[in-house]
């Protein structure tokens, strides 16, 4: 009997503990159902703001589908004057060539610094001209026969015309000098050889002495021993009997042309380096000892240029691809398709937007670069689904006997879409167009005009031109009704 009672006191004991059969679990239940209501309380209320917000869109949308329908004349004549309001901007249509200040970041700290430095020194944002010299026969370029070849070099580039009004001058006349006429500014061996050269067979013992113990200060207001290594390759000194000769594999001459802002004073600078091209491309085949090889600061722009400018042929190619595309996607998304009513859609609905952003662009002084030429790509896509979004709640409401009625429902339901797909790309245009690289802001400031222009006309036009089409239909559809009757 005790043994029963124990194990009842016992069950009794497991059962209390039991989470099911204690009090405090029925207590955490209760306050999950009074979070209940409170949770579907501002769940409610937000649904009711969203619709609220949804209903005030789709009242707008099918006011304005009411006023395009009640008088399509008006908006057509409203959207004219609009276009030709922006196309008086191509008066300041402006196209500028890539250039490596689009693609780097202007007002950085590292720039300011720079540019701070460069008014005390202003070699280093001076424009280089570089001519690379290496011997023939692999002996060293400062043979004396070699050397003549870099002599008649140098003379024929300080002779092309304009040279000395654009060349950047040294800080101080040379002292050494009689004349205090300031010299251009160049790095290159040759200033050890003399004024007029005379010096040119003992150039290599002189290089070797300054290279040890200095005693010349060049143009660039360095010694040749703190800047051999940018004019000479690979230079080493050898004991020849009993003096020190010097060796080297390769020349290197620059010379420094001054940064300018001008453009009368830059268009000089580019013909110089025209002339200069040619000229060493002439002088080439004369040179004995030397090969010769040049790069200017033409050549690095060209370069940027090319790899940002489009081959032709493929990007004629693609745009006639995605035309056909997009034709045949517009053509076939109606069951009532006519090839007229596609192509004045696919015209009307992305030329005409791209032309009036182009000119409001323009209107604030932009300069257009090459990749101008991709911002139509973004953007088809964004006008064929419009316009086959509409065109598919158009047949849909078909049997609407009212145009009036049928443009705003179409417009009621196509509306608030087409403008939250427009809010996400100028957002993302939008952000990006605070790059700090001043090329990629100024692509996407002209995406985000193009954009913009596209959304806000994009429904209108195509209201406009099927409704042109809905009543010409309608016109030679009641003759045949009455003639049949």
């Amino acid at each position: 009997m005790t043994h029963k009672i124990y194990n009842f006191k016992f069950n009794i004991v497991i059962s209390s503990r039991h989470p099911f059969l204690n009090s405090r679990s029925y207590r955490v239940h209760k306050k999950r159902k009074q979070c209940l209501p409170e949770c579907g309380t501002i769940t409610t209320a937000w649904r009711i703001k969203v619709f609220v917000v949804l209903a005030a869109y789709q009242e707008a949308f099918e006011r304005m589908g009411h006023f395009l329908a009640r008088k399509p004349l008006v908006a057509l004549l409203i959207s004219l004057v609009i276009m030709v309001g922006c196309c008086l901007g191509f008066i300041r249509l402006n196209f500028e060539q890539p250039n490596i200040e689009l693609f780097t970041v202007t007002d950085s700290q590292s720039r300011k610094d720079s540019h701070d430095s460069a008014q005390f020194f202003p070699i280093l944002e001076a424009r280089q001209e570089k001519v690379i010299m290496i011997p023939k026969d692999g002996e060293s370029i400062l043979s004396e026969e070699c050397l003549r070849d870099v002599v008649m070099v140098h003379r024929a580039i300080e002779n092309i015309s304009g040279y000395d009004d654009i060349c950047l001058k040294q800080q101080l006349p040379n002292v050494a000098e009689e004349s205090k006429e300031k010299n251009c500014m160049i790095s290159s061996p040759l200033e050890l050889a003399g004024t007029n050269f005379q010096n040119l067979k003992n150039l290599s013992s002189i290089l070797a002495r300054e290279s040890v113990k200095p005693t010349t200060v060049l143009s660039s207001g360095q010694t040749f021993k703190h800047s051999y290594r940018q004019m000479l390759a690979n230079f080493h000194l050898q004991r020849n009997r009993d003096r020190l000769t010097a060796h080297a594999d390769a020349l290197q001459a620059i010379y420094f042309i001054r940064k300018t802002t001008s453009p009368e004073e830059y268009q000089k600078i580019e013909d110089f380096e025209v002339t200069f091209s040619n000229l060493l491309t002439s002088v080439s085949p004369r040179l004995k000892c030397a090969e010769l090889s040049y790069k200017t600061g033409r050549a690095t722009t060209k370069a940027l240029q090319d790899v940002l400018k489009p081959e032709l042929w493929p990007l004629c190619v693609t745009v006639f691809a995605m035309a056909v595309l997009a034709f045949i996607v517009i053509h076939f998304s109606s069951a009532n398709a006519f090839c007229l009513r596609t192509v004045l859609l696919l015209f009307s609905c992305f030329l005409l937007p791209l032309t009036c952003s182009a000119g409001f662009v323009s209107m604030t002084n932009f300069a257009f670069t090459s990749t101008s030429l991709f911002i139509p790509f973004f953007l088809l896509g964004k006008v064929i689904t419009d316009v086959v979004l509409f065109l598919v709640e158009w047949e849909r409401h078909q049997m609407v006997p009212s145009l009036e009625h049928r443009v705003g429902n179409c417009l009621a339901r196509t509306g608030v879409l087409a403008t939250a797909t427009a809010l996400c790309g100028s957002v993302l245009c939008g952000v990006a167009v605070k790059s700090s690289f001043r090329g990629i802001s100024h692509f996407f400031f002209a995406t985000l005009a193009a954009h913009l222009a596209v959304s806000a006309s994009n429904l209108t036009i195509t209201v406009i031109v099927l409704l042109y089409f809905e009543r010409k239909i309608k016109t030679i559809n009641t003759p045949c009704a009455a003639t049949c009757e």
